[in-house]
């Protein structure tokens, strides 16, 4: 029996049989043919894959870096020249301590910054940074944020793909913000710093004629006061690219004292009714006075900001083993799911209550005192039933 071609080619040159050997020839060069139209294919698919891909990264508004193993670059795209002016002939081959450059002013050491790029090379986990900065072709510096991600080959990192964004207008934009605010701050604390200081001569002449209600409700003037200081100090704090709040100087004290004071600094004598209070005697805890003032200034004025006239307003302060607990509930419009978890973002409201005045600002800011304090703070609320606001602080 004569073999198949594609078993036995050599059977060709032997065959006794030229129509067999006719017909064999047509079916390994139909074989052929098949094999090349698709290798073609295969070709052409690539190509359009190619092309697809490097229209993408041509496109891409923001600039593209890719490494090597080495921390050597090989690729840049369009955005990437245009952004601190280096072409690919300038870079290619060269490593990133080149281009990128440690941000802080007191560093010597110019390659910090790629070091922390150079990082997803030996962990193979994304790199980010919102401040970097990186050295421009022609001299200076640009502010730039950037990702740099992993490339992977069969499980192994085979270099990195760095996208880096221009933060010079934004980084212009916050240093505008804060000279503002701060000319703001200052102009709220002159005539601020007038009424404390007649309020503390008032609180000095009612102790001299032994008026002992009078000077209580002047010094609740003094104590609003210095809450509104530091009120003013949190806008400056939220006026900064990453607000950064400690516990500051910690004193002991009585917290059940201290929600009772701001019960009466912050609830209006006409809606003292509305707040009920269960709370043991006392409950020492050492705490920044002002700080957690300023807390529960926020959760009682939201409480009644979102509940109506007629609605109680129910603040209770317990100890749980080591901690202390106060929960703030109201008996107002709730929380749809999708607010509570946004709840604590700066500058966040509900979408239902843009008829109500605020900024979003008294639950972001209660969250970052809390945490300096070591401490936790929560929300559960229910379209419709109310919210409770529940925080805990350590007591030493």
């Amino acid at each position: 029996m004569i073999g198949s071609p594609k078993h036995d080619p050599a059977v060709l040159v032997n065959s006794r049989d030229p129509q067999q050997q006719l017909h064999d020839l047509q079916e390994v060069n139909a074989q052929l043919l098949v094999a090349g139209l698709r290798q073609q294919n295969d070709a052409e698919q690539l190509r359009l894959q190619i092309d697809f891909t490097t229209t993408i990264m041509t496109s891409l508004g923001e600039g593209v870096y890719v490494i090597n193993m080495a921390g050597q670059c090989t690729y840049l795209n369009p955005a990437a020249e245009q952004l601190a002016g280096w072409r690919m002939a300038d870079l290619q081959g060269e490593s990133l301590e080149m281009i990128f450059l440690d941000p802080a002013p007191s560093s010597d050491n110019d390659g910090a910054e790629a070091e922390s790029v150079l990082a997803v090379l030996r962990t193979g986990l994304v790199q980010r940074r919102d401040e970097a900065q990186m050295r421009q072709r022609h001299g200076g510096v640009l502010s730039i944020a950037y990702s740099a991600a992993p490339m992977m080959m069969d499980g192994q990192v085979v270099g990195a793909v760095i996208s880096v964004r221009d933060m010079t207008q934004a980084q212009q934009l916050r240093q505008l913000r804060q000279e503002y605010l701060a000319l703001v701050s200052h102009d709220l604390r002159a005539p601020l710093s007038v009424m404390m200081g007649y309020a503390q001569l008032l609180v000095r002449r009612l102790e001299f004629h032994g008026l002992t209600r009078e000077i209580g409700h002047a010094q609740m003037m003094l104590e609003s006061g210095l809450r509104m200081n530091a009120m003013i100090q949190d806008i400056l704090d939220h006026g900064q690219a990453t607000p950064q709040i400690d516990a500051g100087v910690q004193t002991p004290t009585d917290l059940v004292q201290i929600v009772q004071q701001m019960i009466d600094q912050t609830v209006q004598p006409n809606q003292r009714d509305r707040i009920v209070l269960d709370a043991p005697i006392t409950l020492p805890i050492t705490i920044n006075q002002l700080e957690i003032s300023r807390v529960l200034v926020n959760l009682l004025t939201n409480a009644l900001k979102f509940s109506s006239p007629e609605q109680t307003v129910h603040i209770q302060v317990r100890q749980q083993a080591a901690e202390a607990q106060i929960r703030v509930t109201d008996q107002g419009i709730g929380m749809a799911p999708d607010d509570l978890l946004h709840a604590f973002e700066s500058g966040y409201r509900a979408k239902d209550v843009d008829q109500i005045a605020g900024h979003g600002l008294g639950l972001y800011s209660s969250r970052l005192i809390v945490e300096a304090h070591k401490g936790q703070i929560w929300v559960e609320s229910a379209v419709g039933q109310g919210t409770t606001v529940t925080l805990t602080l350590p007591i030493r």
